[in-house]
């Protein structure tokens, strides 16, 4: 799915249109999905944010014996600023899944998925975000964000911590599944039964010119 965001208007996937874009004459697409990204007519130069995928938490079996289970990773977030662009040549984009959350046998939380722009028929560095690890069964620790690589600036996603899912630049920490744009799943309630934990939020990727 795409987001076409317009100079005088924001048209949204069910064809609806919200007035005034972010910022005056500035164009985009947003990616919440893979797909292709096509260089418009007479755009040299780009800015691109790509967000990993947040980690899921792992389940619980015995809350109130003192079983939790971990909280996933935030995804890390990569920009850059490409130049040398031609107009109609392509880029790949992959935009990664929030990881699985753990079952509550229990399992441990799903890593969220790389997200990337690559080389179509435009040749680019690859610039790549992975997704936050998955959290840990038996434990209160949180797992590792994701780390960026290509970016002009490279940002690594916050760590899961007791209380809440790892954050990144487009989601806080969450209490719960994974919230807006890679953000890591909590980590499950201490309560007295076998709970799952939670799927972590997928990433995205943002072209601006």
């Amino acid at each position: 799915m795409t987001i076409t965001v317009g100079v005088s208007n924001i048209t949204f996937p069910d064809s609806s249109t919200q007035s005034s874009a972010p910022l005056p004459g500035v164009l985009g697409q947003v990616f919440t999905s893979s797909g292709t990204f096509t260089i418009p007519t007479g755009v040299t130069a780009a800015k691109v944010t790509v967000v990993g995928g947040g980690g899921g938490s792992a389940g619980a079996s015995n809350g109130c014996g003192g079983d939790t289970g971990g909280a996933g990773g935030g995804g890390a977030t990569a920009i850059s600023y490409l130049t040398g662009l031609t107009s109609g040549n392509t880029l790949a984009v992959t935009v990664g899944g929030g990881g699985n959350a753990g079952n509550s046998t229990p399992s441990n939380g799903g890593a969220g998925g790389t997200s990337s722009v690559a080389s179509g028929t435009q040749s680019i560095t690859t610039i790549s975000s992975t997704g936050g690890g998955g959290g840990v069964v038996h434990t209160s620790a949180g797992a590792a964000g994701g780390t960026a690589t290509g970016g002009t600036l490279n940002i690594r996603g916050g760590n899961g911590s007791y209380s809440s899912g790892g954050i990144t630049l487009f989601s806080t920490g969450s209490v719960g599944a994974g919230n807006l744009y890679g953000g890591g799943a909590s980590a499950t309630g201490v309560i007295c039964n076998s709970v799952p934990g939670n799927a972590g939020a997928s990433g995205l990727v943002i072209f601006e010119w």
